[in-house]
């Protein structure tokens, strides 16, 4: 009779147990094909979550300078794109962000690491990213590739600047700026720009990310979920998902994006787009053998579109990552060399190209690594990326 008894609580327990586990994991499955506005914002959640991870240092500093120079260096601002201030997910896919979006995705990466005090700061017509780091809030700004410290290394904050101490800052902006400056450059003009306003926000302090953020019950249980799902399914669990979310109508009936992302647009054409966005999609993730097949796609299908042309860049930067240095070289100088033709089949990129001065750093950075230092400080005195002024910088300096 007792063994009976045992028997019968150990057989509810297992079910207990049983019932659980499907309650559990039985949603992960599911949630990817629920209608369209739930399974892409779990998607998205997923997508900042697996960034994240792949940023994740060995320190609390580590993982926040690894988020801080992703963002600067993935993020850029284009004169002829228009600002759509949507959702981080979107600016990744474009690759472009004014200041304000690349503190968001900031803040929305950091969250996911961990590091949950972070907010948004104004200044003198600028906005940046502030976290809270031990006992002050320090200013991280990836759009002007701005991360202040003092000669004890220590981060400083708004109100540390204002003190008379050596300020240095971790990718070398200011030093650079010095030298190679524009008007307008950050670094050379810091002291005048990280200045409170009352614009948003009384002293221009926002409020705690994780408040400012429009996160309802359900998009803070989706997000609690994907994170869940992604640490214990892991990239295995995300691929499948990104191959559902990018087989599903929202994506293979896409139209042309072109109009709502760039000023003046003409010429859609919406399966270049829908190429070249799954193609991003991989990109992001590092999935670069996918992203290689489709850019390569939309450059052989479509080499006179506008998204043609976006993707041999993104293909460009993903070889040169790969260190396949002479198919970059090869890709960016083929951007060069047609520039002027492209542009005159496209009257809205009538203006130097943005992009030309992002090729032309990475053209610098692939002739510094064949060491041919002519070459490269030649490319990088003619782009106005802040990047190139860094570099240049070091080779004037015999910092390489």
């Amino acid at each position: 009779m007792k063994n009976s008894k045992k028997f019968r609580r150990i057989q509810k327990a297992l079910i207990i147990l049983l019932v659980l586990i499907v309650l559990i994991v039985f949603p992960s499955f599911i949630i990817p094909f629920l209608p369209e506005k739930i399974s892409t914002f779990y998607y998205r959640e997923l997508i900042y979550k697996n960034i994240a991870e792949s940023l994740r240092g060995n320190s609390r500093s580590k993982t926040l300078e690894n988020s801080f120079k992703y963002v600067s260096e993935n993020l850029h601002t284009f004169k002829r794109s228009k600002v759509v201030d949507v959702n981080s997910y979107i600016d990744l896919v474009r690759g472009i962000g004014w200041c304000d979006q690349q503190a968001f995705l900031l803040m929305h990466l950091l969250n996911k690491l961990g590091l949950h005090e972070t907010r948004l700061r104004d200044v003198q017509a600028h906005t940046y990213s502030e976290v809270r780091f031990g006992n002050k809030w320090i200013i991280v700004d990836p759009y002007s590739s701005l991360l202040f410290f003092d000669k004890d290394k220590q981060y400083l904050s708004l109100e540390d600047l204002k003190l008379d101490r050596e300020i240095s800052d971790r990718m070398g902006v200011i030093r650079s700026a010095n030298y190679y400056s524009m008007p307008r450059n950050f670094g050379a003009n810091y002291q005048s720009i990280y200045i409170k306003n009352n614009v948003r926000w009384n002293d221009g302090i926002g409020p705690i990310y994780q408040d400012y953020r429009s996160y309802n019950l359900i998009r803070n249980l989706l997000e609690l979920y994907a994170n869940y799902s992604y640490s214990v399914f892991g990239d295995y669990y995300f691929n499948w998902v990104q191959e559902k979310y990018l087989s599903s109508k929202f994506v293979t009936k896409m139209n042309d994006q072109g109009e709502l992302w760039i000023r003046d647009y003409k010429n859609s054409n919406d399966e270049a787009f829908r190429i070249y966005f799954k193609a991003r999609n991989y990109d992001v993730v590092d999935r670069k053998e996918k992203a290689q097949i489709l850019y390569s796609q939309a450059i052989e299908s479509f080499n006179h579109s506008f998204w043609g042309y976006k993707s041999k860049y993104f293909l460009g930067v993903l070889e040169f990552n790969n260190q396949n240095y002479t198919v970059a070289e090869s890709l960016f100088k083929d951007l060069l060399s047609n520039s002027d033709e492209f542009k005159s089949k496209f009257d809205y990129l009538t203006d130097r190209n943005d992009l030309e001065d992002l090729i032309e750093y990475y053209l610098g950075k692939i002739y510094l690594i064949e060491g041919d230092f002519g070459k490269a400080a030649s490319y990088f005195r003619s782009s106005d990326y802040k990047h190139s002024a860094i570099e240049l910088y070091k080779i004037v300096n015999n910092e390489t």
